[in-house]
Parts: C-alpha cells; sequence; structure tokens
C-alpha cells in the first residue's frame, strides 16, 4: 500500500514518538524509508556573529536526530535514506516527498492540555494542504494501532478516496471498520419540520450505501455505520473516535485552495488539532 515513506524527524520527543510508530508500519508494509530533517534558514548576518560555527551548531541537532532515526530503522531492517535540508520545514518536506516519489509522508504532533484551541504548527498545516500524497499525523501521546478504525465520510469524493483506503487497511490489517457521517441541522429547520431528523438520518444513511456495498464486495466483515448529529462536525468525530477507542482516523482532503482555509479551521484541521488519535488524510488514489 504505501512502499515509500518520508518520516520528518527532528531533536522533538513528539517526531521521536511519531518515528517509532510509523516504522513499525513501515516494516510490515516492507517500505522504504527516507528520513527527512529540516535546518530553519538563518536571515541574520553572520558577519555580526564574528563567527560562521554558529551554522554548524544550528546543524548539529538535526544531524544528530537523522543518525538517531537511521539507528532506530536499522533495528527494524528497513531500507533507509538520509536527508538534511535548510529552508521552511514544510516547503521542504514536500520537496522532499517529490523528489523521492513517496505515497506518504510521517508527521508528528506535540501534545497540550487545550488541544482544541491550538492550531497545528504551520509547516504541518502546509504540509497537510499542499502535499499531493497521503499524510500521517502522530500525536505525540498516542499509539498507531490497526485494531479499530474510524472512516470520516460525507459523501465527497475525497471522502470516498479515504472511505476506499480504509477498506484496503482493514482488509491488510483485519480492523474493525467505522464508517462514520456527521450530519447539521439548523435550528429553523427542526422548528418548521420536527420529523426532519429522521428524515436526514435515512438520507445520510442512504449516503452511505455505496460505501457499505463496497465493503461487503471486498469482504471486509466488521464494520459498523455511525450516523450522528453534530455540530461542529470535528467534535462530533473526535468523541466518536474517543467512543470507539479507534488507532486510527482516516480522512479525505481536496488538497487544493488557499493555505490560510486549513489555518482557519476546515473539518481536517481541527480534528487533527484535537490529538484524540493518528490521523491519515487521504489525497491520492493510489493503493486504494
Amino acid at each position: 500500500m504505501y512502499k515509500r515513506m518520508v518520516i520528518a524527524v527532528n531533536q522533538s520527543e513528539a517526531s521521536s514518538h511519531a518515528l517509532e510508530q510509523s516504522l513499525a508500519w513501515a516494516a510490515s508494509e516492507q517500505s522504504n524509508v527516507v528520513l527527512v530533517s529540516v535546518v530553519p534558514g538563518y536571515d541574520g548576518d553572520l558577519r555580526l556573529m564574528g563567527d560562521s560555527s554558529i551554522l554548524k551548531a544550528m546543524r548539529e541537532p538535526y544531524v544528530q536526530a537523522l543518525d538517531r532515526a537511521a539507528e532506530r530503522a536499522a533495528t527494524w531492517q528497513l531500507p533507509c535514506k538520509k536527508v538534511l535540508r535548510t529552508g521552511e520545514p514544510g516547503e521542504e518536506i514536500l520537496t522532499v516527498s517529490d523528489e523521492e516519489q513517496a505515497d506518504l509522508i510521517v508527521i508528528g504532533k506535540k501534545t497540550s492540555a487545550i488541544l482544541d484551541l491550538i492550531p497545528i504548527g504551520s509547516a504541518s498545516a502546509k504540509v497537510l494542504k499542499l502535499s499531493c500524497v497521503d499524510i500521517l499525523v502522530i500525536p505525540q501521546d498516542k499509539e498507531l494501532k490497526l485494531d479499530k478504525m474510524l472512516v470520516a465520510y460525507d459523501g465527497s469524493k475525497h471522502a470516498e478516496r479515504a472511505a476506499r483506503r480504509g477498506c484496503s487497511i482493514s482488509l491488510s490489517y483485519g480492523c474493525i471498520y467505522f464508517l462514520a457521517t456527521i450530519y447539521e441541522m439548523s435550528l429553523e429547520g427542526y422548528i418548521v419540520s420536527p420529523d426532519v431528523v429522521q428524515k436526514i438520518y435515512q438520507a445520510t444513511r442512504s449516503k452511505q450505501e455505496p460505501i457499505v456495498q463496497l465493503l461487503a464486495e471486498r469482504g471486509v466483515r466488521q464494520y459498523e455505520q455511525i450516523i450522528e448529529y453534530g455540530d461542529p462536525v470535528y467534535r462530533a468525530l473526535v468523541e466518536a473516535a474517543k467512543k470507539k477507542e479507534v488507532g486510527l482516523t482516516v480522512m479525505g482532503s481536496r488538497g487544493s485552495g488557499s493555505l490560510s482555509h486549513i489555518l482557519l479551521g476546515s473539518v481536517v484541521a481541527r480534528f487533527v488539532s484535537s490529538g484524540v488519535c493518528p490521523t491519515l488524510v487521504v489525497k491520492s488514489d493510489s493503493g486504494a
């Protein structure tokens, strides 16, 4: 499914945790691994410092992070390549992904006691929005488990891609497949027609039928349909992931439009920011 993974590494605990979790998956997929570490560009005037060795000092932690990551990959007997770049992290990660023809990018996420109020970092946001390949985001304190999986589905084409990718994962690893569709409803609509809830529920269930049929055709036996009201939608998905204790959530993304949209809070970005579980953001059709 994923044969070439780009894993972003640095000296943070979040990065180390994401590395350990993703290497285990890479081993099961027999993937080639590309480890990339990005030294932030220095915009100051080195002449004012009187010593250009500052550049070496800035690079050293990232070099060490790469070396440690390569040692960990070796313990899994994974083919591994190290790439050190200087510049804006999001841009460099995307560039390396293109150059290496990767089909998955892995990034770690720091955790916080007020997760919903803190957006993902700008580098991660850029990767999520602009990548042409799938992205796996692993929160610092969450394990990637493939026994139970939540798939967010709203009937769109990008959600269908995610549903198909989830089907492939379920078949490969035998995980339980939770197909979740969250619907919104205005108060005005309910006042005008009190039975609107039942009508929306039935319409939403019908929307899920193509995916249910796909699961049956491909032999996925352990699946459950989740249809709930939610406002905001991302919060209902977070609660569903918690309730089902899933080890992975799969979501689709258009992967186009302005970067500001995801920074302001799309469903995908807000869900990822919650840090409730590892999240696979599906961007392409390959492997589905």
